[in-house]
């Protein structure tokens, strides 16, 4: 397959795998998506990528997923799978299609699965990230770990300050509620500017207690 040609892939009831998936895989394979339906998935190929590396399967129910750290570092957070495989390749070209809604979060998410959905909503598919917090990589409060497509979406003030403190199990937006990106933006500087005035371990204990008693 050359660099710039164009493909035709059929999806339906019948296909080997959730079209998520293929899709999730074409851009892992160096693809970029041109057009997408419940029928078919048209692609551009953009690249060239090791053919070994288009094998490797991503299953489990434990996935690996790469987040930004303190001072920059990237590190891999463990969470219980919440969405199809190959889904995380996705989060460029969904944000494109279809932004973000009230929370923050991409709108429309349809990689999540029926069974992802239930495990957000109590927070379970978050306890893998205790492996984090055991390897020092993440402590109990602070700002979420974002993917890069994510963090590259926040002005660089946040941006800056995000990466001077260690990203949390608990972050600022169960004190907030904040409802845009923007929002989660202010939300999150305030309590970065806390941890720069006040100290990390004391802003960390108030937003905590505000945290347990707002949920």
């Amino acid at each position: 397959m050359a660099v710039g040609e164009v493909y035709s892939f059929r999806v339906g009831e019948y296909a080997p795998m959730h079209r998520v998936e293929l899709m999730g895989r074409l851009v892992y394979c160096g693809f970029e998506i041109m057009e997408a339906d419940d029928e078919v998935i048209r692609v551009r190929k953009v690249k060239n990528v090791n053919v070994e590396d288009c094998l490797e399967r991503e299953y489990g129910w434990i996935v690996k997923l790469r987040r930004v750290g303190k001072d920059g570092r990237r590190f891999n957070i463990y969470k219980l799978r919440t969405m199809y495989p190959y889904a995380e390749y996705l989060q460029k070209w969904m944000y494109e299609q279809y932004n973000l809604d009230n929370k923050g979060k991409i709108a429309n998410d349809f990689r999540i699965t029926k069974i992802g959905r239930w495990l957000r909503r109590f927070w379970i598919d978050e306890l893998p990230n205790l492996w984090n917090l055991l390897r020092g990589e993440m402590k109990l409060v602070g700002v979420r770990p974002l993917s890069e497509h994510y963090y590259s979406l926040y002005r660089e003030e946040v941006q800056m300050a995000r990466i001077k403190y260690k990203p949390g199990l608990l972050p600022p937006f169960y004190v907030d509620k904040p409802s845009t990106l923007e929002e989660i933006q202010e939300s999150e500087m305030r309590y970065l500017e806390a941890c720069a005035k006040d100290g990390v371990c004391r802003t960390d204990w108030w937003y905590f207690w505000k945290i347990v008693f707002r949920r």
